[in-house]
């Protein structure tokens, strides 16, 4: 499901908890990408002027903050001065701020609409440029604070506590940094350093999207494709089981060519940030990628421990869904295809109805909340010529998020709103409870509340089905979603980790020493010496296709996320009293505390065996189910 979290717009989810005076990039929340639409229907845009009237007032704005950004660099040097000066400085900067995240937001909204539109184009680099400036403006401020230390710092916020709250997180989160801080000369270095940080992952995109020349392979009825990434990952859920055999046999014998080169890549990827991390200090690459969340390391060697706990339930899963593809050999192969059809449509009304309808359990507030939002012309829904594809929430702080869908009228369609909705309204709580400075949410948490709308879609569409074929779909369709956002996002994970503790303990990462590790990490996840499944050899170099390796500890909280879900709505779908109030603070939360406390304030320790409890129950209810439903129907 999450393949499709390829751009970097969506780093930016994380909390603004790091620099008062500079910022990253918003970002926008991805879901699947969506195959092309078969036909035309009319479009449902979005309306763009709730942030700009024109794209005159848009270039209005990018000037104003261009010109105003010498106010910000005159405080250099001055915020130890008292503080007043320190407040006047973080004020402006959130001002300027907050205009500069508006103005790029913009004329990617519109570039997204339509990529051929040049002016757009044209408008996003101009955006990307502001951004350049706000952050060559700002770039001193960090050091600047972080040399007045922390007593200082908490003198200063003494004298003033109501005006300083806003920005106590992002100034306490400076200091918090300062045993990894190095000397003057040694940031300058690492600073001269950075450069090399992004060249293994854009070499990487440039040898897979360039340089290799893919093959091309006839199907069974004759249709000639290309089998790059994309056609891979299209053909791959080819009905046709000879057909998808031949999709893979010849796209990892292709990528095998390369594998020592991509082994190269990554390895330097991966050395890149041993380096850093033992450089400032750090005890591992997994305490530092994980420091400036502050989400402690046992809660990502728990979510391993415990999903391996989990693993003879997909090992059931597996078994039943060969029953159900009507195959003896079930094979990595058969991980992709739809095994039923659905009979049925579900437009862009259908989702928003049923999704209103699955809410209710969230109480009246919220479906009146919900229903207000879906209503006011904040999605670009259906997919056409030049428009970007998946799915994503981006949200602007002061106005609203804006959604973009490729709706196809169908269930994944339907759940595709639903996640999307899940982050839409994540932003509206969280910033109408918060300021400006703490209401972007990590993405620690900002899944949470797109896979638990899931969830009360999914339990919605079990209790109201039609019949036991519609009610299997379900099943079966659920419980890929745990494959794919459990299961293999866990299975990335522990792949990523151990690929880094083969460096950080002194030993060779080559390419053939990846797909070493790799292959009895997915075998072990399969069944495979156990029958459940047959990995073949080539599986082995599936981490060359893999980008979110080059993103740094950063797909575990797909899982967790997942778990996360589990837990609230478990709670909130039983009446368990106060469940609701609990969940919704958690997303009223935003950014406003680290990401695992707001969880363990809402009484859920991820760092807990037993916080694997409802997952683990959910998936056995499920199977339990799915098992029946194929011996009634003779599967």
């Amino acid at each position: 499901m999450f393949d499709a979290m390829r751009d970097p717009r969506a780093l930016a989810l994380a909390a603004l908890l790091a620099l008062p005076l500079s910022a990253t990039l918003p970002g926008a929340a991805y879901a699947v990408d969506a195959v092309e639409a078969e036909e035309e229907r009319e479009q449902i845009p979005w309306d763009l002027t709730d942030l700009y009237e024109s794209n005159e007032a848009w270039d209005a704005s990018r000037q104003n903050v261009l010109n105003r950004l010498p106010e910000l660099e005159a405080y250099q040097g001055r915020l130890s001065e008292g503080p007043e000066v320190l407040l006047e400085a973080m004020e402006l900067s959130s001002e300027l701020l907050q205009e500069t995240f508006r103005a790029y937001v913009y004329p990617n909204l519109l570039f997204d609409e339509d990529q051929n539109n040049s002016d757009a184009s044209g408008m996003t680099q101009q955006a990307n440029d502001l951004y350049s400036a706000f952050q060559s403006a700002t770039a001193w401020s960090s050091p600047e604070i972080l040399a007045m230390g922390e007593a200082a710092i908490n003198e200063f916020i003494a004298t003033n506590p109501e005006a300083f709250e806003r920005f106590r997180l992002s100034l306490m989160n400076i200091v918090r940094n300062e045993p990894y801080i190095l000397s003057p000369e040694g940031e300058r270095i690492m600073a001269a350093a950075g450069i090399l940080d992004g060249q293994p992952s854009q070499t990487y995109g440039l040898l897979l999207n360039a340089d290799i020349t893919w093959p091309t392979i006839t199907l069974s009825d004759g249709e000639e494709i290309y089998l790059n990434q994309s056609g891979y990952s299209f053909n791959r859920a080819s009905q046709n089981r000879d057909d998808r055999i031949a999709v893979f046999d010849t796209f990892w014998a292709a990528m095998e060519q390369y594998e020592a080169s991509v082994g190269q890549i990554l390895n330097h990827h991966i050395q890149n940030q041993v380096f850093v991390s033992r450089a400032r200090g750090y005890d591992n690459t997994l305490q530092m990628n994980l420091f400036s969340s502050n989400i402690p390391e046992d809660v990502y060697t728990t979510l391993v421990e415990q999903v391996n706990d989990m693993l003879p339930l997909y090992h059931r899963y597996l078994a039943l869904r060969a029953r159900l593809l009507g195959v003896d050999d079930l094979g990595y192969h058969d991980s992709y295809p739809e095994a039923l059809e659905l009979d049925r449509i579900f437009d862009i009304y259908d989702s928003r109805a049923t999704l209103i309808e699955a809410a209710v359990p969230l109480g009246e507030d919220f479906v009146e909340r919900l229903d207000w939002a879906t209503g006011q012309g904040w999605e670009h829904v259906y997919p056409e010529d030049g428009k970007e594809t998946g799915a994503y929430q981006w949200g602007v702080y002061g106005t609203h998020p804006y959604i973009l869908l490729n709706h196809q009228d169908d269930y994944e369609s339907m759940t595709t709103y639903a996640h999307e909705w899940g982050h839409g309204m994540h932003t509206l709580l969280a910033e109408e409870a918060n300021p400006f400075e703490t209401a972007d949410y990590d993405t620690f948490i900002a899944e949470v509340a797109s896979i638990s709308h899931e969830v009360l879609l999914e339990e919605h569409v079990l209790a109201n089905t039609e019949s036991d074929e519609e009610l299997l779909y379900y099943i079966d369709r659920i419980l890929g979603g745990y494959r794919g956002t459990l299961f293999r996002q866990t299975m990335f994970a522990e792949a990523e980790h151990a690929f880094y503790r083969e460096v950080e303990e002194g030993r060779p990462l080559t390419g053939a020493r990846l797909s070493e590790i790799y292959l009895e990490i997915v075998r072990r996840y399969h069944g495979h010496d156990d029958g459940v499944m047959n990995v073949a050899d080539q599986i082995k170099m599936e981490w060359a296709y893999i980008p979110h390796f080059y993103r740094n500890y950063y797909v575990f909280q797909y899982s967790t996320s997942q778990v996360q879900s589990d837990y609230f709505m478990g709670r909130v779908l039983s009446g368990e009293e106060g469940a609701v109030e609990n969940f919704l603070n958690v997303l009223s939360s935003g950014g406003n505390n680290y990401p695992n406390e707001i969880v363990l304030n809402a009484g859920l320790d991820m760092s807990d065996a037993a916080a694997y409890g409802p997952t683990r129950d959910r998936m056995t209810r499920l199977l339990d189910r799915y098992e029946e439903l194929l011996n009634s129907l003779g599967y």
